[in-house]
């Protein structure tokens, strides 16, 4: 049998690479992929420059003297909306009271990484040191910005950046405007 003779009629216009280009690289096609990237990078960055923003502030927040009243493993589920268990693991959970405007509160987190380290770390008793917001009830145990907040930031303006350059070039092909 020929190895040609399989490719002719709507077939062959269908799986050729010409076709798939043509589907691939349509103007309207790009403009859409660059405004959902634009898109999705300004949102995520604009929520990494929150926490940024919020890690700086975190320095200047006056710290109270506390006391860890539970330091356990607990298990966690996490669920989908629909209800399902997604993934279930084992967390150090430790709890703080700390005394901050004249009133107990209390500070509460959970670590899924390296727990039997949070728990030495913190044992029941023991004292920590709570960096609180003096205008909200808001607390962290270690203030300052972490990098992940602003490696998010780099690759959320990178995807913006690259929306936006890929909506430039889609609408330069859309107008038929000639290159620079």
């Amino acid at each position: 049998m020929n190895r040609n003779a399989s490719k002719t009629g709507p077939a062959k216009d269908f799986w050729s690479w010409d076709w798939l280009w043509k589907r691939l690289l349509d103007p309207w096609r790009i403009f859409i992929v660059g405004t959902i990237l634009c898109a999705c990078g300004f949102i995520f960055a604009c929520l990494a420059h929150q926490m940024i923003d919020r890690g700086e502030r975190s320095l200047h927040w006056p710290a109270a003297e506390g006391t860890v009243v539970r330091s356990t493993i607990v298990p966690v589920v996490e669920r989908n909306r629909h209800g399902r268990e997604t993934r279930k693991y084992m967390a150090a959970c430790i709890e703080c009271i700390y005394k901050a405007k004249g009133r107990n509160l209390k500070y509460s987190w959970q670590e899924s990484e390296n727990i039997f380290a949070v728990l030495e770390k913190y044992p029941v008793g023991g004292r920590v040191k709570i960096f609180y917001d003096p205008e909200f009830e808001d607390a962290i145990l270690h203030p300052g910005v972490r990098d992940a907040n602003r490696s998010m930031w780099r690759w959320s303006t990178l995807a913006a950046a690259l929306g936006a350059a890929f909506m430039v070039f889609s609408l330069r092909k859309i107008w038929r405007l000639p290159a620079a």
